[in-house]
């Protein structure tokens, strides 16, 4: 019997909702083939003592989430450019291969350019090709071990897609070279202004993080010859950003200023992408307010709970009028 072998390839598409050749294979955990249709049972009278006389399908869409649980930096750029596409990084070492994406969204009516994709799923029984795959949020996690072993950084990103199609693979394509990111590596500071964001380290005080970015991106289904939706919307754009801190004075400050507008930096380093260029990096700048802070949340070694929870909610700073300004130095030129 032959083995069941599955993979995930990518590829951008040129034209939203058109089906794209993969250009690399992404290494990740398979996982079931969502459906893409529901059918809606009929209950109508038909003088027959049943339930269900009839069904119907009238639509299509495919939702499901793809998981990283050791995420890598060269990852993030297809998933952030569903909240701002259109980008061409910037080598920031000439002759290094150390690119810069900057993917800060528009916050006002100008078109974020979301970038499209078609995801191929399967197995070498059968391929399900998913045109018009659109992220629509990012979630990024860490805990660093408290044992000095693997501290992974988490990433899961959600999407959309108009259906299944079975199709094929797309041919002799390499996997994507990954360098993974690490939790013990990520700081965080915590300043009054977001022109300051950056300025301040919290040390000897971050121990996890969680937080979610929302794209806004949603299908929309219009009145058209197709069961499918037609183009991609943009709804709000937000994040949540939830820290656990070791407790003492720094926690009791921000404990004591609930309400007030702080600017956030967790910056994830990794090592160099070249001899004498940048290296491997994600930083996420955002401004919210601070929503709580959870004194005695959690324990790790000691009797006492000496772990507090410290939660920042979306605002956009009142000067600049920025939320989210997220930045990626990694090895790739393009997606």
């Amino acid at each position: 019997m032959d083995a069941i072998l599955g993979k995930v390839q990518i590829g951008k598409e040129t034209t939203h909702g058109t089906a794209a050749a993969a250009t690399v294979m992404l290494p990740i955990a398979q996982k079931q083939i969502p459906v893409d249709r529901k059918v809606t049972p009929l209950e109508l009278d038909t003088g027959q003592n049943v339930a269900t006389t009839g069904s119907m399908i009238q639509g299509r869409l495919v939702e499901d989430t793809l998981t990283w649980d050791q995420g890598s930096f060269q990852i993030l750029p297809y998933i952030f450019s569903c909240l701002k596409g259109g980008l061409t990084p910037t080598e920031q070492t000439p002759d290094q291969d150390d690119y810069l994406w900057d993917p800060e969204p528009n916050l006002d009516e100008t078109d974020n350019a979301h970038e499209s994709y078609t995801i191929r799923r399967g197995d070498n029984v059968a391929a399900f090709i998913h045109a018009f795959a659109t992220f629509k949020n990012i979630k990024i996690s860490g805990q660093i071990n408290q044992a000095g072993e693997e501290s992974a950084v988490k990433v899961e990103a959600d999407y959309f897609a108009r259906e299944n199609v079975s199709g094929a693979f797309t041919p002799n394509i390499s996997a994507l070279v990954e360098n993974y990111m690490n939790a013990k590596l990520a700081r965080l500071y915590i300043d009054p202004l977001f022109a300051d964001v950056g300025d301040t380290e919290m040390t000897n005080f971050l121990r996890s993080f969680d937080i979610e970015i929302a794209f806004g991106t949603y299908p929309a289904f219009n009145g058209s010859a197709n069961e499918t939706f037609d183009v991609v919307g943009q709804d709000v754009i937000g994040f949540s950003a939830s820290f656990t801190v070791v407790r003492g004075a720094a926690s009791e400050a921000l404990r004591a200023a609930i309400g007030e507008n702080r600017a956030i930096r967790l910056a994830i380093t990794g090592p160099k992408i070249s001899s004498t260029g940048k290296n491997h990096s994600l930083t996420l700048d955002m401004h919210g307010y601070i929503d709580s802070v959870v004194a005695m949340a959690s324990n790790d070694r000691s009797k006492s709970a000496n772990l507090d929870t410290l939660v920042i909610h979306e605002k956009p700073d009142p000067v600049s009028g920025k939320m989210i300004v997220p930045a990626i130095s990694t090895n790739l030129a393009a997606i």
